[in-house]
């Protein structure tokens, strides 16, 4: 989730979809997203679905 300045979110972004036991995720595969839009700071989450 990318946040603006007053840290209200501005893009909300699905990276990667992995397996269960793993996801190869790049980091600069995170950042792009928040680097296009500008933000001024972001919020990273792992979900594990079954």
């Amino acid at each position: 989730m990318c946040l603006d300045t007053k840290n209200q979110p501005t893009c909300i972004q699905t990276v990667h979809i992995g397996s269960l036991n793993s996801s190869m995720v790049h980091p600069r595969e995170v950042l792009k997203s928040a680097l296009l839009s500008n933000a001024a700071s972001m919020i990273v989450a792992h979900k594990q679905c079954l």
